[in-house]
């Protein structure tokens, strides 16, 4: 525009400013933003665009709604998720803080309101759905996954003045992935770690604590270590359902990776639930109910690991093993909430020094934990102490 002579104005960031003035600590029905939650609110709301790298239990629906609240006067409002569980989660907690009915699009359901979440999955075919293609605000959660082809491919079909996205984990240091999310989100605009939240008194400082497994060494490939040492392993299962016995009052979430190993704990503790992603999602929805009132042992796959709000867990434990340190964040959230007696989350997890990769990965575990300052101990077991 220069080289041709053209007058322009470029307009940064504060297009809508004068909005933020419709958000206040009561603007939600039922609860009171917390102060990081509003001045992300205004952040977010003044740049337009952008990501809010927030830790699990900072109370990212809340800030979505309060987001909602103010931009709803625009348009249409899409909140985009990743899953089944999340949908209804999120239909459910927007309907309650903004006393409106919230439609869905996914798992059989196509209802278009004012304010809609859909899977995204579901808005594959987006030529197939008009009377979305044009919202006002677009919301998506856990957007660390943004980078896939599918979101790129669905988001450049989008309009949406106002774009946000919102993960603990959100980049990854690729170039080329975080710039891919960046390119429908906007760069990180607001920024909150566990450790702010532990000292602020909303989430509660976990107890890491990791048992070391005696078994002989296995020279073997990962795929044949994973099964013999982690799923099939006798002495770690035995632990496990011990672990897990020891604490008979409390909601104790124990997560697994593959299906077969979540049966066979099933097995080794009585009265113990498993839900997995073959379940309907009528099903996970009444686990995920039971988990919020009754205490017992309940065994997940890595279903429960993103977004899914279980406040009531009181130890994790982490059978599944692995090396994400999204995923360790991502488990560890699910309790980190302040429980009523003021108690935090007791973590058990495992150092799998019987093979190289098994090490490694439990390595990698250990220095998360360390990394976010919870408290962290190592303790050996032996095979008479099951």
């Amino acid at each position: 525009l220069d080289a041709v002579g053209v007058d322009y104005h470029v307009t940064v960031g504060d297009l809508y400013f004068e909005q933020t003035a419709i958000l206040s600590v009561d603007c939600l029905h039922g609860i009171t933003l917390r102060d990081y939650q509003l001045d992300a609110a205004r952040q977010l709301l003044n740049a337009r665009r952008g990501i809010a790298k927030m830790a699990t239990n900072a109370g990212k629906t809340e800030i979505i709604a309060a987001l909602i609240h103010a931009t709803l006067p625009e348009g249409m409002q899409l909140v985009i998720v990743s899953s089944v569980d999340l949908m209804h989660q999120a239909q459910e907690r927007l309907q309650k803080r903004l006393q409106i009915n919230v439609g869905l699009i996914g798992d059989g359901v196509r209802d278009v309101q004012e304010v809609t979440v859909a899977i995204i999955n579901s808005l594959a075919n987006i030529s197939s759905l008009p009377d979305i293609i044009t919202p006002a605000a677009i919301y998506i959660d856990e957007c660390h996954h943004g980078a896939a082809t599918r979101y790129l491919e669905i988001m450049s079909k989008l309009s949406g003045r106002f774009r946000y996205g919102f993960s603990g984990t959100q980049l990854n240091g690729d170039i080329l992935h975080d710039l891919q999310l960046i390119s429908i989100t906007g760069p990180v605009v607001y920024e909150l770690a566990n450790a702010d939240l532990i000292a602020a008194g909303y989430s509660a400082q976990p107890s890491v604590t990791l048992h070391t497994i005696d078994n002989d060494w296995q020279e073997v490939d990962f795929q044949t270590a994973y099964a013999n040492l982690i799923v099939h392993n006798v002495h770690r299962n035995g632990y496990i359902a011990q672990l897990a016995r020891q604490h008979t009052d409390a909601v104790v979430l124990i997560i697994v990776s593959r299906i077969e190993h979540g049966k066979i704990l099933q097995r080794l503790i009585p009265n113990s639930v498993f839900v997995n992603g073959s379940h309907s999602s009528e099903y996970r929805i009444i686990v995920l109910d039971d988990m919020r009132k009754y205490p017992g042992v309940y065994i997940a796959t890595n279903i429960f690991d993103e977004g899914v709000d279980v406040p009531a867990i009181s130890v994790l434990i982490m059978a599944a093993g692995g090396k994400s340190r999204r995923a360790v964040l991502q488990r560890i959230g699910r309790g980190l909430r302040v429980k009523e007696d003021g108690s935090g989350l007791i973590v058990h997890d495992f150092i799998d020094d019987t093979n190289d990769y098994l090490l490694d990965h439990s390595e990698e575990r250990l220095d998360v934990y360390i990394e976010e300052g919870f408290e962290t101990t190592v303790e050996a077991t032996n095979s008479q102490s099951v």
